[in-house]
């Protein structure tokens, strides 16, 4: 049983009720106006009931440029206000604090050069100014908190880089002057919210590429701003550089939870919480926490694969939890392409509002499902848990389908927790029969004498023939991964 992750903590002017925090991401569900859309409240709603003790909401533009076409969310106008008043009110039905982050999105996807050097002292106030009337507003609106974006290349680490700030006035050169900017907008919105919301500054340790900042200047940094923030939130990486986007979203073929050992550095320096994300799980964050590594842990995609994971852990009942495989569906849909968010392993995501998997039907039905791979296993799954009656036919002697091939290599593990739990959890759903090296014959199906039928047979592999060498040499890839011994010597 967890304890260390379900411990409250004091942020601040608020008390958080356990270590866990909703990293912010861009669900892109939002209005083309920046308003709040049926859909971006649902899917927010489905993260507040995880069990989370803080829900914070992604990419929220403090300047008026952001909105257009975008469909993320702005604090630019009091106008807004009704629906920021809304999703705090939401969260807090959910028992969790409600935060929300901000980012200056004129300026995010600019060349950093510019960006820094090519504003006017002036310009630089005002976005200043920006940043602290958003915070305002967001507390207004009945948030408890802001996390300021400071990291992957946005804009306040813009100002601090040594590669591109070359200003001449308070707000760059030497070392001092590049902590300006940063240690003028954290105290400007502590000034105009009174100190009455809590404030978070998420932060690149370091950016890793050669002559971009490093973890001891960052930590320079940080302590010139602590006595601005509640807690600190530390990740690593530029999200304007490819290379390191496995950084800053690492996939399964990285190790999870990569940027603990810097959190620490700051855990040992600073004197105020410090809060740690990337590839964490609900295990890990339980012994970083009980180690005293971190006072808290962010995640996103545990959560996106899983809406109830932490009130599962909390009750114990780990081996419930959907895992995740850290495929990136989700960062790949919304960070690269601007398309909503979607999850491989929850078919639910960013579409809660057209599927209602809670009411049991009112009518019950016998299904037939044939294919025992994953699509046919979280078929059984749903309309179990809707209270129909399933049977289940798997030519094969084992569940899983073709998914088991690329849970092969020993590097895709988490993809085999992934299939184990779905396997598992389809077996013992209640009202499933699931009969395996059983092909679905016409006469077996209709015997059934089922109301409807599913198919999920999956897809046969195309494999070309080589006719210059015939096809005695050629090996399916999917073969080889699941018996290296047909590679042969």
């Amino acid at each position: 049983m967890k304890k260390a992750i379900f411990e409250p903590i004091q942020l601040g002017p608020i008390n958080v009720k356990n270590r866990i925090e909703v990293a912010p991401a861009c669900p892109f569900l939002a209005g083309h106006d920046a308003s709040v859309t049926r859909e971006f409240y649902e899917y927010t709603m489905s993260l507040a009931a995880s069990g989370a003790g803080i829900v914070t909401i992604g990419v929220s533009s403090v300047d008026p440029h952001g909105a257009a076409g975008g469909r993320t969310l702005s604090l630019d106008s009091p106008l807004y206000m009704p629906d920021l008043a809304d999703l705090a009110e939401g969260i807090h039905r959910f028992g969790a604090a409600a935060s929300i982050e901000l980012v200056h999105s004129k300026y995010m996807l600019s060349r950093p050069a510019d960006v820094v050097n090519d504003t006017s002292t002036a310009e630089v106030e005002h976005i200043i100014e920006q940043f602290a009337d958003a915070a305002l507003l967001a507390y207004r609106a009945g948030f408890d908190m802001v996390m300021i974006h400071g990291g992957h290349g946005n804009v306040p680490s813009m100002f601090f880089s040594k590669k591109y700030n070359h200003r001449t006035d308070r707000f760059g050169g030497s070392f001092d002057r590049r902590c300006q900017f940063g240690i003028e907008l954290l105290r400007t919105i502590r000034e105009k919210t009174g100190g009455r919301i809590a404030v978070e500054y998420r932060i690149s340790a370091e950016e890793v590429l050669p002559g971009m900042t490093t973890l001891a200047e960052t930590l320079e940094y940080a302590k010139r701003i602590e006595q601005y923030i509640d807690i600190i939130h530390i990740s690593r990486g530029l999200l304007g550089e490819d290379s390191l986007l496995p950084i800053i979203n690492a996939p399964v073929y990285l190790p999870k939870a990569m940027n603990l050992p810097f959190a620490k550095r700051f855990k040992q320096e600073l004197h105020i919480p410090v809060s740690v994300v990337g590839s964490f799980d609900l295990d890990i964050a339980e012994k970083a926490v009980a180690d005293g590594d971190v006072d808290m842990v962010s995640m996103i995609r545990t959560i996106l694969a899983d809406t109830k994971c932490v009130e599962k852990a909390r009750r114990g009942e780990d081996e419930d939890i959907r895992p995740c495989i850290r495929c990136n569906t989700c960062i790949s849909r919304t960070h690269a392409e601007f398309k909503t968010v979607r999850c491989a392993v929850n078919p639910i995501i960013g579409r809660e509002t057209l599927f209602d998997t809670k009411r049991r039907a009112e009518v019950t039905k016998k299904v037939v499902i044939v294919g025992g791979g994953p699509a046919g296993l979280e078929a059984a799954r749903v309309l179990s848990r809707r209270g129909h009656t399933v049977v289940m036919f798997e030519k094969s002697d084992v569940l899983g389908g073709n998914f088991r091939r690329a849970c092969a290599a020993d590097l895709k593990q988490e993809l085999r927790r992934y299939l184990d739990w779905s396997i598992k959890t389809a077996v013992n759903s209640g009202n499933v029969t699931i009969k395996t090296g059983t092909p679905a014959t016409a006469e077996l199906v209709s015997a059934q004498n089922p109301d409807a039928v599913i198919i999920a047979c999956g897809a046969v592999p195309i494999i070309p023939e080589f006719t210059a060498t015939g096809t005695d040499k050629v090996l399916w890839v999917g073969d080889a991964e699941e018996d290296s011994s047909a590679l042969g010597e």
